[in-house]
């Protein structure tokens, strides 16, 4: 007995259906409507991929860090807003793996990115109205890549270190 039941598949709801029309029916005949969904890579109002954003160059910037920075609200990306609990817009997990592993690839141009020892400090609360600047900040690790951390700050504040929060930290390597 399969997980559909005893006739196997949910096909064989389809065939035996046409058998009582007279009409002999095999899979190959059944037209199948398929709808692919997938979210756009790239966001071009914020000029790179819509979590991570566009990545950042700066003079001060150390040696080999890099640091991609994006200002997220509850409603860009749009698909944000239905991630809430008790009432509150909160930042997905896998949202936090997805820009590592993205900000992977914009380095090394490569999709045989490895993400290791992510660990998550803390939720990132979408504010109700307003955005929050969320920078990935990328250093060089000896011997495994680099060392990222995901940072917030509300947009807007004139910033000091104290006023940063991290969300998200880990390895990602090649």
């Amino acid at each position: 007995v399969s997980a559909f039941g005893a006739g196997g598949t949910n096909v064989h709801v389809v065939l035996e259906a046409g058998a009582e029309t007279g009409v002999e029916k095999t899979a190959e005949h059944i037209q199948w409507h398929r709808k692919r969904f997938a979210f756009k890579t790239e966001d071009p109002e914020q000029g790179g991929h819509p979590l991570l954003g566009k990545r950042f160059f700066s003079p001060v910037l150390e040696d080999g860090d890099v640091v991609f920075s994006s200002d997220i609200s509850k409603d860009s990306p749009a698909y944000l807003a239905h991630h809430m609990i008790m009432g509150k817009v909160v930042f997905p997990a896998t949202g936090y793996i997805e820009m590592a592993l993205s900000a992977g690839k914009s380095v090394w141009r490569d999709d045989g990115i490895i993400l290791e020892d992510i660990t998550i400090r803390r939720a990132l609360i979408i504010p109700e109205k307003g955005s929050v600047t969320v920078q990935l900040i990328m250093k060089p690790a000896e011997h495994t890549g680099y060392t990222f951390r995901i940072c917030s700050c509300s947009a807007g504040e004139n910033t000091t270190d104290d006023e940063w929060q991290v969300h998200a930290e880990g390895i990602i390597k090649k």
